[in-house]
């Protein structure tokens, strides 16, 4: 009986091998696929907002140029659209500094 378990069990522990083998080549492709599919997406929003914020932040310069008012009210739109894109991008803002992930970076 140790004998047939012995030669046997190489032939388990490779079927086992190759079942994990398998699975994660197929979870990995899957990924990569939906990775892919979904970039183009991504990357119409990003500019989406950097351009919504280039046309607020503009809005808010010509309008600073032209009136002398200490009014900040109108920044709240700018800064709503600066946070979304910081919310888009997984950054988070620390005066000049950026949290990204786990990692802290000067920006």
């Amino acid at each position: 009986m140790c004998a047939a378990f012995v030669s046997a069990s190489p032939g388990l522990i490779g079927a086992v091998v190759g079942g994990l083998t398998y699975f994660s080549s197929a979870w990995l492709s899957q990924s990569a696929q939906i990775k892919a599919k979904c970039r183009p997406d991504e990357i119409t929003r990003c500019q989406r907002l950097f351009s919504e914020f280039n046309v607020e932040a503009s809005r808010l310069y010509g309008d600073a140029l032209t009136h002398e008012k200490d009014d900040v009210t109108d920044l709240i739109s700018l800064y709503e659209v600066r946070t979304a894109c910081f919310v888009h991008l997984g950054t988070v803002p620390i005066g000049n500094l950026s949290l990204r992930g786990s990692a802290l970076t000067r920006s």
